[in-house]
């Protein structure tokens, strides 16, 4: 058991906007990477609540309770990897699209992950092209449009 194996919820709406939200889970087994990115999300979509999780058993726990509108999982986890919960969600779940994300993949697996038809980005990833995807995945499902275009505040500007 690893000590920051948590699942956390962090909602950010802005003028109880409760009508426009979008549940995006993010999983991954580095805490620190997680963080950041779930971070990264608040900032710049307000209207997002972002779930967070180490492993792709904990990611189908949450699945089972929360309508959640898409998945960004590192490939490579412990307990349950982000290939198997990615073939999972297309058994289980073909509704919700998925991202894949690894820092190195080897040939045969960034195959089986384009023949599934899951997207892939590469860590440390290009925050531009993830945020493409995500804004195209998200708003194909629910015909609605969530902005991800970088907000900075002035706090940020510093």
């Amino acid at each position: 058991m690893t000590p920051y194996c948590t699942t956390t919820q962090e909602s950010v709406v802005i003028d109880g906007c409760d009508e426009s939200l979008k549940n995006i889970l993010l999983v991954d087994d580095d805490h620190f990477f997680l963080f950041s990115l779930a971070r990264h999300f608040r900032r710049i979509a307000a209207s997002l609540n972002i779930y967070t999780t180490a492993n792709g058993k904990q990611a189908r726990s949450i699945l089972s309770t929360v309508p959640v509108d898409l998945v960004i999982s590192d490939l490579k986890m412990p307990v349950m990897d982000g290939m198997e919960l990615a073939l999972w969600l297309s058994e289980v779940h073909p509704q919700i699209p998925a991202i894949i994300m690894s820092g190195c993949v080897d040939p045969k697996t960034r195959a089986k992950l384009d023949q599934k038809g899951f997207p892939f980005v590469e860590k440390p990833q290009d925050q531009r092209k993830l945020f493409d995807i995500v804004h195209s995945l998200v708003s194909a499902r629910s015909g609605a449009r969530i902005n991800l275009t970088s907000q900075s505040s002035d706090a940020e500007k510093r």
